[in-house]
């Protein structure tokens, strides 16, 4: 009986510890104009901690066509520069990020080269699901200018 209950608590133990946990954080600007989320991965193998895709989109516009652009990890449009900052490549090659036209705080996606994204978040202090955590957006022209504007963000936990 003793062998059993221990088979059970270890088979128990390995299927909470391979859980994937959804974690990121959901932000707009002070505006209130843009709209951007950060997920982390969530597969272990992968690492949780790392980020996965970014998605920016305008709340003042209506389904389908909210979404300006999604940035993927996988195919190298997207990084982590280490704790809760991201650099998005603006890739016109990619259908996710190929709508030139689209409007980011004014600018068209198409101007732009790269989006940062630096959030006051240390993984080594974590805070609790739904938290809300200043930002800042920064992004750079094709041309060399750049401009940036405050983000506020809450702590996306999904257990």
């Amino acid at each position: 009986m003793k062998t059993i209950l221990m088979v059970a608590m270890m088979a128990v133990g390995s299927m909470v510890s391979s859980l994937a946990y959804a974690d990121g954080f959901e932000c707009m600007t002070q505006a209130r104009d843009l709209n951007l989320k950060v997920y982390n991965e969530t597969d272990p193998n992968m690492g949780t901690r790392s980020v996965g895709v970014m998605i920016v989109s305008d709340p003042s516009v209506g389904y389908p066509n909210k979404l300006i652009a999604r940035f993927d990890s996988s195919v190298g449009t997207l990084v982590s520069t280490g704790g809760a900052n991201y650099m998005a490549k603006v890739d016109l090659r990619f259908n996710d990020i190929g709508r030139a036209g689209e409007n980011i705080l004014g600018t068209k996606l198409g101007m732009l080269a790269f989006l940062k994204v630096s959030l006051d978040h240390n993984y080594n202090q974590p805070i609790p699901a739904g938290a809300f955590v200043s930002g800042q957006l920064s992004w750079l022209k094709r041309d060399g200018t750049s401009q940036s504007t405050t983000l506020v963000c809450r702590r996306y936990l999904k257990n």
